[in-house]
């Protein structure tokens, strides 16, 4: 399972057009691959992640027409803001490490497992990708983010990624779930619910403070409001089943 995502876009600046390509991770996503790690032995279902997705849209959709999260946004301080931050900083480092320390070289397929020297070549690919991340840290030309994942991408094919795997054109056939009350009562309870503080100071708070910090107040940001935020997670992703994504403080700061 891949937590990640490549969005490609741009953004407008007052006589400047200038090109980005945002590597984020979501915050939604991230809980999401705690709640199926920690329930391997009951793996959740597609239409319990439905279920998560429909809920979840319907809860931030109903709090941004009432104006209710205009209303929370009052106890979202900054200090507990970037503490989610720092928060989900450390998620991330963990789970990288997780990977780094795992024998085999790709997620879920324990045959590929390679040791060089009797070290296996995951810590070696870590260590090394670790070194160049401080290297490039503030380097404008070669931005860290992009040689790294571009080289692990690279060194993943050289090592098989695709090998016994078919690829064929899209698109892709598009499937609608219908749940059912259990699975509605088992998304809401294992990962709605602990997903929405989480998506609230980050993906929506968060988001709009970035905003305001990189920018600045004014005709650039005037669309950049917590109802905004909070009305762009749509439903139809989670009635075709696919994995609900939030916005993160995080991607937009990446460029």
């Amino acid at each position: 399972m891949c937590s990640s995502a490549f969005v490609c876009g741009s953004y407008r600046k007052p006589h400047h057009f200038l090109p980005m390509l945002i590597f984020c991770l979501s915050p939604l996503d991230i809980l999401l691959h705690e709640r199926l790690c920690i329930y391997e032995s009951n793996p959740i279902s597609l239409p319990i992640m439905a279920a998560a997705g429909i809920i979840f849209g319907v809860v931030l959709l109903l709090m941004s027409l009432t104006g209710l999260i205009d209303w929370l946004a009052k106890f979202f301080t900054k200090a507990i803001m970037r503490g989610i931050q720092l928060g989900l900083g450390f998620i991330l480092i963990n789970k990288g490490i997780g990977f780094i320390a795992c024998p085999q070289l790709f997620i879920q397929q324990p045959d590929t497992t390679i040791s060089l020297g009797g070290i296996p070549i995951n810590i070696m690919i870590g260590v090394l990708g670790g070194i160049i991340t401080l290297l490039l840290l503030s380097s404008k030309r070669f931005p860290a983010a992009l040689v790294v994942v571009s080289a692990g991408f690279v060194i993943g094919i050289l090592f098989g990624a695709l090998n016994n795997i078919s690829l064929t054109l899209g698109p892709t056939p598009i499937q609608f779930y219908r749940p059912t009350y259990d699975d509605f009562a088992n998304a809401l309870f294992l990962l709605v619910i602990l997903q929405i503080p989480l998506t609230l100071g980050n993906a929506v708070m968060g988001t709009t403070d970035t905003c305001y910090t990189l920018f600045g107040k004014g005709n650039l940001t005037e669309k950049a409001t917590y109802r905004a935020f909070g009305t762009s997670m749509g439903l139809v992703i989670g009635a075709i089943g696919g994995m609900p994504v939030c916005h993160g403080a995080g991607g937009l700061a990446a460029h």
